[in-house]
């Protein structure tokens, strides 16, 4: 997923990312996938849009492939080489680079180019494991290589009811194009592209977790350098499926949902579906599980004996009242709907942090949906809440009702669909 939000983590560009602590930092967005392949090129490139400062950071992990002699590998910020070094088959590199980018305090547009030095020698002769930015920074986009038949490829994650996303704009270029998705092999669609498209594919029924290569191809791309770009691209697949009930006057928001959904397959390949179901009866308070249990889950959830869904009511309170959000046995979710509004509404947490319901509604939901893919830390039975207050696995609190809130890397790392 390219055009991510801008998240201000600490920044500190004298230590490797491998002693980055996972907790301090967001999910970094799957840039890359798995493994993201440099072109078979004499000066072979990978062009990244950004928007950074001098606060950004970019780690990137690389790693040799099918090449078997040594290469010179180059990081450029525009025209300005920032990073080199020799590097060697049989080894992975993890690499921390500052970016000079000269606009300290302000966000400014940038070419970010990798290089390997020569990569002609074979297909598939480098990779690229992992790329993130750290600081206020963004991947926008990627271009295509100025090659003839000029392809970009990934290793991707595949499962239940593929779609790809893809979205590509004409930058340079002035003339239509051929454009073509694969997967291995084999032609998955053909496009004749003008000046922008934009499409959703389907991919088929896999065995979860099953690893695929995907490449996309513009021809011609030789005409001219940095002729198109790469503006989305996501695999996803059915992973969750979360049946909603309400009592009156709780409805989830549309913009809550959407945002949870769009967050989890921008930061991996699951994707998760809230399907709003049925508005049932109140209670003021849900008192514990069994009442839960017998009174809602029993007699509303319609698909309860299902392994891929969770059950979620949105209601008013429960029992503990400083509890906002609850979730048993990793399958059933109760929102204290009225009391997530109460705290939004509060003199102070409205007026003074700027908090509103929806942030609150969505650091809530994200937090208890987490709970049902295993994301959470707990000793003896008691949730040990995220050292980072901008997590959504801390307590809810001014930094993480934001209006685009986040998993730490940590606390995602530890997802587990069924």
């Amino acid at each position: 997923m390219y055009g991510t939000a801008l998240y201000v983590v600490p920044d500190d560009t004298s230590i490797s990312s491998t002693e980055v602590d996972d907790n301090l930092i967001p999910a970094p967005p799957q840039i890359v996938k798995e493994a993201h392949w440099f072109p078979k090129q004499s000066h072979v490139k990978l062009i990244y849009k950004i928007v950074a400062s001098d606060w950004s950071t970019l780690h990137v992990k690389l790693r040799f492939d099918q090449d078997i002699y040594a290469r010179y590998f180059r990081v450029y910020l525009g025209s300005l080489k920032v990073f080199e070094q020799i590097v060697y088959p049989g080894r992975t590199y993890d690499f921390t680079i500052g970016l000079p980018t000269g606009a300290s305090g302000f966000y400014t547009f940038h070419d970010l180019t990798l290089e390997i030095y020569s990569g002609g020698y074979t297909e598939f002769g480098w990779k690229i494991t992992s790329l993130w930015l750290q600081g206020p920074a963004a991947v926008i986009g990627e271009y295509f290589p100025r090659l003839s038949k000029a392809k970009l490829s990934w290793e991707v994650i595949y499962g239940p009811d593929t779609k790809l996303d893809f979205s590509i704009k004409r930058v340079n270029d002035k003339y239509p194009r051929y454009f073509t998705v694969y997967v291995g092999d084999q032609i998955v669609k053909d496009y004749t592209v003008y000046n922008q498209k934009q499409d959703t594919l389907s991919l088929g029924n896999y065995d979860k977790k099953s690893h695929h290569i995907v490449t996309l191809e513009i021809w011609s791309g030789s005409y001219v350098e940095k002729g198109w770009i790469l503006e989305l691209f996501r695999v996803h697949y059915a992973a969750l499926f979360v049946e909603i009930d309400y009592m009156p006057g709780h409805k989830p928001h549309e913009e809550t949902l959407n945002y949870i959904s769009e967050y989890y397959i921008n930061h991996g390949y699951e994707r998760v579906k809230f399907v709003v179901d049925d508005e049932v009866p109140a209670d003021d308070t849900i008192s514990n599980y069994n009442e839960f249990y017998n009174e809602y889950i029993k007699k509303y959830f319609d698909h309860l004996g299902k392994a891929k869904w969770k059950y979620c009511l949105f209601g008013q309170y429960y029992s503990i009242k400083d509890y906002l959000g609850v979730t048993f046995a990793k399958k059933y979710i109760f929102i204290a709907d009225q009391a997530c509004d109460n705290f939004a509404n509060n003199w102070f947490n409205h007026y003074i942090g700027g908090v509103t319901e929806v942030q609150v509604e969505k650091v809530v939901l994200m937090h208890e949906v987490g709970h049902t893919v295993h994301i959470g830390d707990f000793e003896d039975s008691t949730e040990i809440y995220c050292s980072n207050s901008f997590c959504v696995m801390a307590k809810v609190n001014w930094d993480n009702c934001d209006d685009s809130p986040y998993y730490c890397a940590h606390h995602w790392s530890q997802r587990k669909f069924p």
